[in-house]
């Protein structure tokens, strides 16, 4: 298929692509990657390899690639949403969600428009109602906002660099907050083992829940939320992942706080801080710097390979954004999740085309 008559768009079979596809488009991605993650490691091809071939049991995805005269990538996108027969809300099977990246030389030429459209075409007919996208570049924002997408959440990726922090502060900070809170017990553990997965996702989808307020169309689902989590840690597990996490537990050995680390063998040099939340008949004390700042304690003194921690927090939860700040966290571009209408969104692409 051609894209203003010069441009070749392919759908390609992202589960079985060549390793000629693959080393194409992963040279793509990591120019891409630089760009939108300034500060970051580079992903292993592994990884990479990894996650462009995935997709969860209930999920559907479509992958294009777009080519020039001479055949170079210039850009790809991805459309994902989920298998209308899959055990899940409604409302979560009426969204989709739609990725683009293109070349720097190939932006404000049209390109971008009718890359998406000829993308959205593939779903039309499916039931989709609302489709979203992240972008943290100036130039996907605009180009977004030019669009009407409407802002439905902000937020940072931050990063700890592992051999730049000041360890002995973050210890330093660990003891003081420790030993003004006699009445709490910490506890971290090394591996998450298979019978612990519902105890540690119980208390992690109570902190999903409250975070997923800083976002305007969170469809939060706490049934379906556990369902996805268990099923997304075991595969984790399989594949080699481990955790890192720590509980804070009160007098009674209830657990009123978690921070947990995630570490996957096929990106060794970025290391993933997942949630970190504390109960709120517990807040105010310092608790979140501690359980953050044991789990990342532990994971020094055992000297577990890593270049930096990464962790995501959204613009509005200021409070975890100064705890991570007072750790030792730097943040790179915010990123604006911009959410239309699929319908809509179409119509306004067809209409520009029209107009050029």
């Amino acid at each position: 298929m051609k894209i203003l008559n010069k441009y070749t768009l392919t759908e390609i079979d992202y589960k079985n692509p060549t390793e000629k596809e693959l080393n194409e488009i992963f040279n793509f991605y990591i120019e891409q990657w630089n760009e939108e993650n300034p500060g970051l490691p580079d992903p292993t091809f592994e990884k990479f390899k990894y996650d462009f071939k995935y997709s969860r049991e209930n999920e559907q995805k479509y992958k294009f690639l777009l080519h020039d005269a001479n055949g170079k990538l210039i850009a790809r996108s991805e459309i994902k949403l989920l298998k209308h027969d899959c055990d899940a809300p409604q409302a979560k099977k009426d969204d989709a969600s739609f990725k683009i990246r293109i070349d720097e030389k190939f932006r404000r030429k049209g390109v971008v428009r009718e890359l998406l459209l000829s993308s959205i075409n593939k779903i039309q007919g499916l039931g989709i109602k609302k489709i979203n996208t992240y972008s943290n570049l100036e130039s996907g924002q605009s180009f977004c906002e030019k669009l009407d997408g409407k802002i439905t959440a902000r937020g940072f990726i931050s990063y700890l660099d592992i051999e730049k922090n000041d360890w002995k502060k973050t210890q330093k900070l660990f003891d003081e907050i420790k030993s003004k809170n006699p009445d709490i017990r910490v506890e971290t553990h090394l591996e998450l083992k298979e019978e612990d997965i519902p105890g540690f996702v119980k208390i992690d989808t109570v902190f999903m829940e409250e975070i997923s307020k800083y976002s305007e169309e969170s469809n939060f689902d706490k049934d379906f939320t556990i369902r996805e989590s268990t099923k997304y840690i075991k595969e984790g597990l399989k594949k080699g992942q481990k955790h890192i996490y720590t509980y804070l537990r009160n007098r009674n050995d209830e657990i009123i706080g978690l921070s947990d680390l995630i570490i996957d063998p096929k990106s060794p040099l970025r290391i993933f801080q997942g949630m970190t939340g504390i109960t709120k008949d517990y807040r105010g004390r310092g608790l979140a710097k501690l359980v953050k700042a044991g789990t990342l304690l532990r994971l020094k003194d055992n000297h577990i390979p890593g270049s930096v921690i990464t962790t995501y927090n959204d613009e509005d939860n200021t409070v975890m954004r100064k705890i991570n700040e007072s750790i030792g966290f730097k943040s790179i571009p915010i990123w604006k999740k911009y959410t239309f209408g699929l319908q809509e969104l179409r119509e306004k692409l067809r209409e520009r085309t029209q107009d050029e």
